[in-house]
């Protein structure tokens, strides 16, 4: 072997003293490693270390899980871009849409989180509001997404139900959470002999050996109001799967509220209640929570979003997530609806647009999207993700199938009476109404007096 060492082709600005030199030089050496250096950094996409400090600006409403995950994931995304340095700013709810325009009107916000872009008035809801979402569109204050790489990652199901609007899309959605279900504790179900229901019927067999033992099979936190009408919203899915389909009917009259399907679902919420231990509408969800992990109700009703509060109370409790068998149909009891979370957007005059796009190119890669969804316990809205929570991984497969619940889609006439729709917080023990079949009528004549306002003739 020569005793020389050539110094590497094209470096032809050295000095001639330098092109030829004894092999373990100390200069070559260093000379060798710096070349070798600059090759692995322009391979890594060594730009990213350049270009001038900036600050990517991110609002969303307040959840102390998604503010520490974003600043975990923030740490890490600034190692890749040193000169991007990554600012959350998180408000309560009630404040975060005075936040939004705030922002928005100052040009001052890079990334934001929003709603999933549902609920759009269509061609047969004369009057209807526009979602804030879409005069935002209108107005061209979001950016057109359509065509980003990262998009390839998620569902596209996902995509379409949550971020895309007249074939564009303008977010990139986080996930979803399914609230048609109710958690149940496997352990107990194991101790009375107990299957996971797929029937109505069956749901009330196991309900009543529950309460033969001295179990209140169900708890509520229906002192929030709100949490009654997740069932609902999962009952009335199994009697109209197509949901979409069962608006645009209620709005021609081809179904009414107090039809015979439309009773059962208003009478099979009450029965929940019925079979719910006493004093829900004293009860919070938090408190439901907890009494559910301290092994005091066999069931809970609620969200998915409830799952890691139930961990953190009972870590060793044994527990899942089933959809609510409302009908006498198994196989139309067999889906999950619910609601898409937050949804990232960039302005459309957002300062730092490039920074935004590496964000969500970021955020979109599967081992962050794994943190993400693994810190939140929500259903993924990419494939493959690799999921640690018991109750979750159970859950996930339907994820790429999962459709927006009622209250997502829904659309009810203006002016309408506080009666219409799916008014089942009135039922007693909630409300002041007993009768099922009552507050149906009363449902459907708001309705149709909404409808009349618009100017519509029902059949």
């Amino acid at each position: 072997m020569s005793k020389y060492l050539r110094v590497p082709a094209g470096w032809n600005n050295l000095s001639p003293r330098l092109r030829f030199m004894r092999k373990g030089t100390t200069l070559v050496s260093l000379v060798i490693c710096l070349f070798a250096c600059q090759v692995i950094l322009a391979a890594c996409g060594g730009s990213s270390t350049n270009g001038p400090s900036i600050t990517l600006k991110i609002i969303q409403w307040s959840n102390p899980q998604e503010s520490a995950t974003i600043k975990q994931l923030a740490t890490k995304f600034h190692q890749l871009y040193p000169n991007i340095t990554v600012q959350d700013t998180a408000v309560p709810n009630d404040q975060y849409q005075q936040l939004e325009q705030s922002r928005l009107t100052a040009k001052d916000v890079d990334l934001m989180a929003v709603q999933a872009l549902a609920g759009a008035p269509q061609s047969y809801t004369p009057g209807a509001k526009k979602p804030v979402w879409l005069q935002w569109i209108e107005a061209g204050q979001l950016m057109d997404l359509t065509g980003q790489p990262f998009l390839q990652n998620y569902y596209p199901q996902s995509l379409a139900n949550a971020s895309t609007y007249n074939g564009k899309v303008y977010t990139v959605t986080t996930g979803s959470y399914a609230y048609s279900g109710v958690f149940y504790n496997k352990s107990m179900f194991s101790q009375y002999n107990l299957s996971v229901p797929t029937t109505w019927d069956e749901l009330v067999q196991d309900c009543q050996v529950l309460q033969s033992h001295g179990i209140a099979p169900f708890t509520i936190g229906q002192k929030d109001g709100w949490p009654l009408t997740l069932p609902a919203d999962g009952i009335l899915s199994d009697f109209y799967p197509n949901l979409q389909q069962l608006n645009q009917d209620l709005w021609s009259g081809k179904v009414k509220w107090d039809d015979p399907n439309m009773i059962q679902v208003f009478t099979r919420v009450q029965d929940l209640m019925k079979f719910s231990e006493k004093g829900i509408t004293g009860i919070d969800s938090q408190t439901a929570a907890s009494r559910f992990a301290a092994g005091k109700t066999a069931m809970l009703i609620t969200g998915m979003w409830d799952g890691a509060s139930i961990t953190q109370a009972n870590p060793s409790m044994k527990f899942g997530y089933m959809p609510i068998p409302g009908s006498d149909d198994a196989t139309a009891n067999n889906q999950f609806t619910g609601k898409y979370d937050f949804a990232w957007a960039v302005p459309a005059h957002a300062p730092h647009k490039d920074a935004a796009l590496k964000w969500l190119s970021f955020f979109s890669q599967k081992d962050n999207y794994t943190t993400w969804v693994n810190a939140l316990d929500i259903l993924p809205a990419q494939p493959d993700i690799a999921i640690t929570a018991a109750f979750l991984k159970e859950v996930a497969p339907t994820a790429s199938t999962f459709k927006p619940g009622w209250d997502q889609i829904a659309i009810s006439p203006n002016n309408a009476g506080q009666y219409a729709g799916l008014s089942v917080t009135f039922l007693s023990p909630a409300g002041p109404i007993n009768d099922p079949g009552e507050l149906a009528h009363k449902s459907e004549a708001d309705w149709v007096a909404g409808l009349k306002s618009v100017g519509v003739v029902t059949q």
